[in-house]
């Protein structure tokens, strides 16, 4: 029994001290970039391990306005927030006739949808140039959107396509003859049920926007069209790097994803681990 109890204990050590590397390796890049973003650039090159003994805030300022970030962070919202929206109400009404209506073609065109996930941006970003030109789209907001929209329904409507088709036919059935239509259907039990996997594809199309860089240097010109991506790259002189205002605008650029996923995060954990064992 003691020697049980022994492997027991040693066994959860184990796993404790596994899980505290774990967590240090995930953290400490986000750690050391915010805590250089309270140093100066000769501090960061003297010593780029070291902690900040002067801890400069007015750097957090400055990066600010020499980014112009007021604009760049409205920008990057309003594509992220815009362009998830989209999706998901296109991929999961798009999952939704797949996985209960009857429609002939369907797993055709599935299967097409499904072959937009190895068309790598680069392969379509000179046509989508021309397209946006010709309709006057470019360096607007909105070519952005769009971009993003058509790049990530098929992961999208894949997840959703695979949560619904956990939710029983019957309970649609039933719900038709009691006289609810498709749309009440979808809307009222299907859509309730489904809040994991709505939080997972938020979280992941919002990375995706959030984060983007091809597309949105290409297609936004003008400064008053930057987002947080492409405002950046104003730290980077010829020959030398702000290094300083760069991991200060970094560490502010990642406060709305990390909000964003600590809402989310007890829906996101569950349509994970749904998937998880569904796998």
């Amino acid at each position: 029994m003691n020697s049980n109890k022994h492997k027991g204990m040693l066994i959860r050590m184990l796993l404790v001290i596994m899980m505290t590397v774990i967590v240090v390796v995930s953290f400490y890049p986000i750690i050391w970039m915010v805590t250089n973003s309270m140093r100066t650039t000769q501090e960061i090159f003297l010593n780029p391990l070291g902690v900040p003994y002067n801890i400069d805030f007015g750097i957090f300022a400055s990066a600010w306005e020499r980014a112009d970030f007021t604009t760049a962070l409205t920008n990057s919202v309003f594509i992220t927030f815009v362009s998830v929206s989209i999706n998901v109400i296109v991929s999961s009404l798009a999952a939704f006739s797949f996985a209960f209506l009857r429609l002939k073609g369907k797993d055709t065109l599935f299967l097409l949808i499904l072959g937009g996930q190895i068309v790598s941006g680069q392969i379509i970003l000179i046509p989508l140039f021309i397209m946006f030109r010709d309709l006057g789209l470019l360096d607007t907001s909105w070519s952005v959107i769009l971009a993003y929209v058509a790049g990530g329904i098929p992961l999208s409507t894949i997840l959703f396509n695979n949560a619904f088709k956990e939710v029983p036919m019957e309970l649609f059935e039933s719900s038709k003859m009691d006289g609810s239509s498709e749309l009440r259907f979808f809307a009222q039990i299907l859509i309730p049920l489904s809040k994991p996997i709505i939080a997972s594809v938020m979280i992941f199309q919002s990375l995706f926007a959030w984060n983007e860089y091809l597309f949105a240097l290409s297609f936004l010109r003008s400064p008053e069209n930057r987002t947080i991506q492409t405002a950046i790259p104003v730290f980077f002189a010829q020959w030398t790097i702000d290094y300083a205002s760069l991991f200060a605008i970094l560490s502010i650029a990642i406060v709305p994803i990390l909000i964003l996923y600590l809402v989310l995060q007890k829906y996101f954990i569950k349509g994970m681990t749904a998937a998880a064992v569904k796998g």
